[in-house]
Parts: C-alpha cells; sequence; structure tokens
C-alpha cells in the first residue's frame, strides 16, 4: 500500500469534503480517504500500485477543485544555506590571510627595500581584501548597524562600528600614500578589519550549526493488520487513517490511538498511567499508542491516524529556528557606549595634542578593533557545539542548547516511577507455602505454568528456576487481567489474582492477610492453586536498582529537590520513594492531577524537570522548564517528540552528566568573558598611546592591531574547548 498526501484549496464546507471524497474514492485500487477541513490536508491510501499521484490529482481537478504545489525544494533549503556558510568561512579565511600578509609588507617594507609601486600595490590589495570581506560578512555588518540605530546594540554592533570605520580610514590613507605619502603605509587596516571579520563568521557559522532543527530520533513505523472490505492487509502504522479498523494480538504493539470494537486483552500502559502489571481492556475502551499486549487479542477503530502531524512540530520547529541568545549581546548595551566614549575621548586628545586628524583616526581605528567582541561570539558558540557533541556521545539527545544551559540552574527534579526509578523489569520478592507444599515445589510449578507467556510476571518466575525443572502443562486458558490456568501432572493449575484463584479453591484468612500486608508495601500479590488446594502466595514488584538511589543521593547532594509523582498505588510510590531516599511523593494521580501539580511549583518560581518515561503523554502538556525522557531509542509515532531532553540511553546517571555539563559550558562562558576583558585592559593603554612617549613607533601599529586580534580569538577558542 501507498499513502499520498495533497493539500486542496477551494474547500469550504463538509459538503466540499464529500465532494472531494467520492471523486477520489471512484478510482479503481484507492483504499480509503481522509480529509481536513481546517487544513485542507488530504490524505488518500491505495492498494494499488498502479495509482498514481498524478492520477489523483486529475481527479480533484476535475472536481473542481485545485491543488497547493509541493514546495519541494525547502528540504534542501537548510542544506544549501549550510554550504553557503562554509564557502563563505573558507572565503573569508584565504582572504583574511593574503591581508595579513600585505599588512606584513607594508610593515617591513623599509627592511625589503620595496621601491613606491610595490608599496601601494600591496597597500591596494589589502584594501581590496578588506573590502571584499567586508562584502562577503554584509550580513554580519548590515545587522549590527540596524540594532544599534534601532537603540539595541548587541555583539555584532560593535564589530559593525570597529570594521566599517577601519575600512573607511585605511581607504583614506591609501588615498594619502597615492598623494606621494610614504608614512601612510602605516595606517592601513584592512587586513586586522578582515580578521575580525573572519571571526565574527566563525561566530555565525558556529551558532547556524547549533540553531539548525534538530534531527529526532528516528520514528519506528509500528507493523498493523489493516480490516478493509472482509480482509486483512499487512501495513505500517503510518499508512493508517483516522476511521481505519485495525486487529492486534499477543505480543505486538498498539500502532494508534483508538476505542476497542471487539475482544479483550491485558495490555501494559505503564508508559502512562505508571502501574507496572498490564490491566483488561474490553470493548468500548480507549487505547493508546504504545501500549503493549501481553495477552488477548482486539480490534481496534483508529481515532488519532498515525499519519497525522503531532501537535508539537510545528512548535519545535519554531523554537529550533531561533536565533541563538548569546551571553555577549546582553552587555553590548552598556559596553558599546563606554567603549565609544573611550575612543572618542582619547582620539580628541591625540587631536589636540598632535594637530593630526589622520592620527586621531588611527588612535580611534585601532581601539575600536581591539574591542570587538568578535572573537567573544565564536569561542561561545564553539563551546555550546562542543557542549551539544558532547551530550550526544554519552546518549543525552537535546532539542537545542536551551535546555542543556538550563541545567544547571534547576532546584526541583520530578521522577515518574515506572521506567525512570524502575527499571520496569518485576522481580519475585515473597513466596510463602501452603497446605504443606514445599516453596520451591510451589515455584516450580507457578514458573512452569508462566513458560510460554510474555506477561512480565513470567520472566520473573523464571529467572528463579532452572529451566531443566521446568513441567510440561497444556491445554493452557488465558484471562487478561484475571490469571492463567492449565493442567499439569494430570492436575487442573490455576495463577493468578485472588478473585479469579477463588474461583476455583478456598483461599484461607491467613493468605489474604499475608497478601494485604504485602500490597501495603506495594507489591502486587498472586495465588497458586492446585486442583482445591491453595499451594502460595507470591509477591511480585518491579525491581529497583542501586543506582536509582545512588542518582537521587548526588541530586540532593548539589541542593536540589526530588519527588516522585505516578499513576500506579500510592503504596507502589510509597515503596519506590522510601528505597531510592525521596520524601516527598504522589501515588495514584491522573494525568490531570500530575499537570496540576508540575504547574503549581513551577508558578512558585522554582526551576523544574520533569523526568518520566520514554512516551508518557504528561510530556507533551506539563508546564517543566525541562522535560526529559528516559529510555528512548526511537520515537513511535512521534510519541515522545515533546521531551526537551531525551536519554537515550535509558540511564539515569547521564541526568547528572547533563547538570555537570551544563555547569562546565556556564563556566567556559565566565571565563571566556573574563579572558575578553583582561586582553581589552591590557590592550587599551598600548592602543591609546600610553607607551609612545617610551617607545614612539608602537602607537596603534595595523601589523600588532592584527596580531592581537588572531592571538585573542585563538585564546578564546582553547578556552571554550575546555569543556
Amino acid at each position: 500500500m501507498r499513502l499520498f498526501t495533497l493539500k486542496i484549496q477551494g474547500m469550504k464546507s463538509v459538503l466540499c469534503v464529500s465532494s472531494v471524497e467520492r471523486a477520489v474514492l471512484s478510482i479503481e485500487g484507492v483504499d480509503a480517504v481522509y480529509i481536513d477541513l481546517t487544513t485542507g490536508i488530504a490524505k488518500i491510501r491505495c492498494y494499488d500500485e498502479t495509482v498514481t499521484e498524478d492520477i489523483i490529482k486529475n481527479k480533484i481537478i476535475e472536481a473542481g477543485y485545485g491543488i497547493d504545489a509541493q514546495k519541494t525544494s525547502a528540504a534542501a533549503e537548510p542544506e544549501k544555506q549550510e554550504i553557503a556558510l562554509h564557502r563563505k568561512s573558507f572565503l573569508l579565511g584565504a582572504i583574511a590571510v593574503i591581508a595579513a600578509l600585505a599588512s606584513l609588507i607594508l610593515y617591513f617594507c623599509g627592511l625589503l627595500g620595496l621601491n613606491f609601486n610595490l608599496i601601494m600595490t600591496a597597500a591596494a590589495a589589502e584594501c581590496c581584501c578588506g573590502l571584499l570581506a567586508l562584502y562577503l560578512g554584509k550580513k554580519i555588518v548590515l545587522e549590527g548597524l540596524n540594532n544599534l540605530f534601532s537603540g539595541k546594540p548587541c555583539m555584532e554592533s560593535l564589530t559593525a562600528v570597529g570594521v566599517c570605520f577601519a575600512l573607511l580610514y585605511s581607504l583614506f590613507s591609501l588615498y594619502d600614500l597615492s598623494s606621494g605619502n610614504d608614512l601612510a603605509a602605516r595606517n592601513i587596516y584592512a587586513a586586522a578589519a578582515a580578521a575580525v571579520l573572519w571571526w565574527s563568521m566563525l561566530g555565525e557559522y558556529l551558532s547556524s550549526k547549533i540553531c539548525q532543527p534538530k534531527t529526532e530520533l528516528e520514528t519506528a513505523a509500528l507493523s498493523a493488520m489493516l480490516l478493509s472490505k472482509g480482509e486483512k492487509y499487512p501495513v505500517t502504522s503510518d499508512m493508517l487513517l483516522e476511521g481505519d479498523v485495525i486487529f492486534v494480538q499477543k505480543g505486538e504493539i498498539i500502532p494508534a490511538d483508538g476505542i476497542i470494537e471487539a475482544g479483550n486483552a491485558a495490555v501494559d500502559e505503564s508508559d502512562f498511567t505508571g502501574s507496572s502489571i498490564p490491566v483488561l481492556k474490553d470493548k468500548g475502551m480507549e487505547v493508546m499508542t504504545g501500549s503493549y499486549i501481553f495477552g488477548g487479542e482486539l480490534t481496534v477503530k483508529v481515532r488519532a491516524a498515525a499519519a497525522s502531524l503531532p501537535k508539537n512540530v510545528a512548535v519545535k520547529k519554531a523554537v529550533s529556528a531561533e536565533k541563538l541568545e548569546n551571553s555577549g549581546d546582553k552587555r553590548a548595551a552598556l559596553f558599546l557606549p563606554v567603549i565609544l566614549i573611550v575612543a572618542v575621548a582619547v582620539s580628541l586628545n591625540w587631536l589636540f595634542y598632535s594637530g593630526s586628524l589622520g592620527l586621531a583616526g588611527k588612535v580611534f581605528t585601532a581601539i575600536m578593533l581591539v574591542t570587538c567582541p568578535c572573537a567573544l561570539k565564536a569561542a561561545q558558540s564553539a563551546a555550546l557545539l562542543k557542549a551539544l557533541q558532547k551530550a550526544a556521545a554519552i546518549g543525552i539527545h537535546c532539542s537545542g542548547i536551551k535546555p542543556l544551559l538550563l541545567f544547571k540552574e534547576l532546584s526541583v527534579v520530578i521522577f515518574g516511577k515506572t521506567g525512570t526509578i524502575t527499571n520496569r523489569k518485576i522481580i519475585l520478592t515473597d513466596i510463602v507455602a501452603y497446605n504443606g507444599v514445599k516453596e520451591e515445589a510451589a515455584l516450580v510449578l507457578a514458573a512452569s505454568l508462566e513458560n510460554s507467556s510474555l506477561h512480565p510476571v513470567a520472566g520473573a518466575l523464571k529467572d528463579k528456576v532452572a529451566e531443566e525443572k521446568l513441567l510440561t502443562c497444556e491445554k493452557m486458558q488465558y484471562h487478561p487481567g484475571e490469571g492463567i490456568s492449565a493442567v499439569c501432572q494430570q492436575a487442573k493449575v490455576c495463577f493468578g489474582i485472588a478473585e479469579y484463584v477463588r474461583r476455583s479453591c478456598r483461599i484461607p484468612e491467613a493468605a489474604l492477610q499475608q497478601a494485604e500486608k504485602w500490597r501495603e508495601e506495594g507489591k502486587t500479590p498472586l495465588f497458586l492453586a492446585a486442583g482445591r488446594t491453595l499451594c502460595a502466595v507470591l509477591a511480585v514488584a518491579e525491581e529497583i536498582p542501586q543506582t536509582s538511589k545512588n542518582i537521587i543521593a548526588s541530586l540532593q547532594a548539589e541542593g536540589i529537590r526530588t519527588m516522585l509523582m505516578t499513576g500506579d498505588t500510592k503504596e507502589a510510590a510509597l515503596r519506590a520513594a522510601s528505597f531510592v531516599g525521596i520524601e516527598k511523593y504522589m501515588g495514584a494521580l491522573s494525568p490531570q492531577e500530575k499537570l496540576e501539580l508540575v504547574s503549581s511549583i513551577s508558578l512558585g518560581g522554582e526551576k523544574v524537570a520533569v523526568v518520566s518515561s520514554c512516551h508518557n503523554d504528561c510530556l507533551e502538556e506539563c508546564k517543566a522548564d525541562l522535560r526529559i525522557a528516559v529510555g528512548c531509542r526511537q520515537s513511535i509515532n512521534g510519541k515522545n517528540n515533546a521531551a526537551d531532553v531525551v536519554l537515550q540511553e535509558g540511564r539515569l546517571e547521564s541526568l547528572l552528566q547533563a547538570i555537570q555539563l551544563s555547569k562546565k559550558l556556564a563556566a567556559a562562558d565566565r571565563q571566556g568573558i573574563l579572558l575578553f576583558y583582561i586582553f581589552t585592559v591590557l590592550l587599551l593603554p598600548f592602543v591609546a598611546g600610553a607607551f609612545y612617549f617610551v617607545v614612539p613607533g608602537l602607537l596603534a601599529q595595523p601589523v600588532y592591531i592584527l596580531l592581537a586580534v588572531l592571538v585573542e580569538g585563538l585564546s578564546l577558542l582553547a578556552n571554550a574547548y575546555t569543556i
């Protein structure tokens, strides 16, 4: 089967939708049509490979409606932009090198014994390189000037002012040189301006790599059995449409949200409810995408088509496309006026002292170039990119850089239980035998009964019994949500909850009291009977790894408060919270109650993170600062797209690593800003002429400014890569 998606123009009512549906369904080979009137999107499924998109389009046009042209080039646009940025960075690098060589020639022209024509050629070459660099970096310069004139100066504003003035001064010096003034050869700052622009372009390129829409986790297209026209068709979940009827059975994952039309089954919904024990689902009940069927079979009418776009996709793309907010931009509003005042004041001082407008311009140009924060932006962007790469390497998938920056600010972390604090595995915790039956024999009998089952309890029992000890059982009967029965060694054996086993035998009061005690401890009691005799009561519960306890302790040592919320019973919540050391816990919460809990804490001014299982619907709507999903390697029909951060390896240790990485990133940012200020403070006296009367030749020479810009940039980059 194939699925075509088209955007239809001209539909204004339900009658229009019906008209299009009739037209498309008249095409032989079309299986189903689903049309959304609000968006105009039509999804057409065909079981005949000969049906093409053009045939469908022509039929829609014949019915009197139009088709929106698909912009196929849009997907390739980000790639083209990245290639263009690569090219610009490379060209600017080459231009800066050529300009630097020309600057060196001009500085050592006396030692090299160059004649006037060669000096003029080198000066012209440097100015041309500077102008070409300005053309390639015009976007940065224009953005900086626009922000400056609109009263919102940023880092690009400082770069724009410094580069523009440097190039204007260099052109003036070139004109002065052409008039016969040999000293003007040492007043050309085009090479330093090109170097400043190169750092700015590098920063823009690294920022673009960070801000590009992130690749989502690979979406898993589940297999499904579609019931259509009395036949069963195997399809993938991305082919399903709203209103389809599908058939799912034991061992399969439900591929789409829907309503049960027939059948009953034990369904694991731990990702959504928090309960580790499967629940019985019957006709008329809802099922959710990603739920697992442990026993039974269901006929389900699809309510929310898997092929539909997840609600949050448009939001995520909008967030991804945001301009990266750089910490240096926040300081530029104050820094730029201060630098301009200093530069103007020092230049006027030299003008009054020497009477030379050229010397005053030389000092002003040098001050603006050495105080440009262009390398700071490149270094900060490099640090952010490095942090994202390190996070990905340890299995932390971030939707952008903002979630990673938020880790260091967290004050409260709210954990789910199943698949988060626990590892989903069911273990046998207790067993008590009755009526003279030995515990080992009861365990062998229960494991033999569950040997062919996919139920998590079966795994817990088989872990305790060697395979060669298992008995052969026949006439298996599975009752979803209740228990299982079979004939083992000519005796009818049943195993399950009290209500189910009570139909076969009388359960002593002592056994019921023992079961109630275990239930209060957050465990699930199960009864085993052979014939009319109760053999044993067993208790199972989710396994809680020691690592969860260590992680909670580490978070609390960092000053972060921890909480636990779950849809499972209060007793199960108490058991998990007590084991790992969480004092505040809440159980038996509905999804709405979970959302209200998170919102109330967030409104209190706390920085809150919610850590939950991979496909938990709570992640989609909760108002936490950070939404963290645990254990996802792939998305099932977009179910985990709502998470800001995905711990792909399913290890809570990654949470601690993310916090440490976020703190290192913040430290590198602070160190970078400190380095920039140190360079600025050290270089300002030099370029302002404080040492002029000691060594007159040192006054703001272009080659020294160029060297300072390069050394400062390399130092900041080296600091950035220490995270």
